[in-house]
């Protein structure tokens, strides 16, 4: 087998410290976010206690990075889901506002509990058919689903 120049026949179980270093040196850079590379020391045996002193550092380093990377998806989802619920109860309060102006301040309980589990879709549903709405059952009425035709 021919080998790249600097190696020594692997399979004896020799590899020249330049290319070892060179591998070294390629695999630390490959870490995701690693960018505190060693000097990489010219003897095989300072490299073998060089990593061992260094892997528990590296090794702490990545997971304090995906602790941080967690914790910033786990505050943009908070953020999200603040401002969907947030926007939802605006939506809420606008509708039943909207309600109170068109059949009077005192709405059936009914209106309220409907208001209060309806999506954000039914909302603005119903929020579009209060414009023409006569009376709050137009405002609730059920869409009706088109029927499939037998293909």
């Amino acid at each position: 087998m021919i080998w790249p120049d600097g190696f020594v026949n692997i399979r004896m179980g020799h590899l020249s410290n330049s290319c070892f270093q060179e591998l070294i040196a390629g695999s630390l850079k490959r870490i995701e976010g690693f960018v505190d590379l060693p000097p990489i020391p010219d003897d095989l045996l300072e490299v073998v206690n060089m990593l061992a002193a260094r892997v528990e550092q590296w090794s702490q380093e990545i997971k304090q990075r995906g602790v941080q990377k967690g914790i910033q998806i786990g505050e943009q989802r908070g953020i999200e889901i603040g401002e969907q619920r947030g926007h939802l109860k605006g939506e809420a309060a606008l509708l039943l506002r909207q309600l109170k102006q068109c059949f009077g301040p005192l709405l059936p309980e009914w209106v309220g509990e409907r208001v209060a589990i309806a999506d954000a879709t039914t909302l603005e549903l119903w929020g579009d058919r209060i414009l023409t709405a006569q009376s709050l059952e137009e405002v609730f009425a059920k869409v009706a689903r088109p029927s499939r035709r037998p293909g």
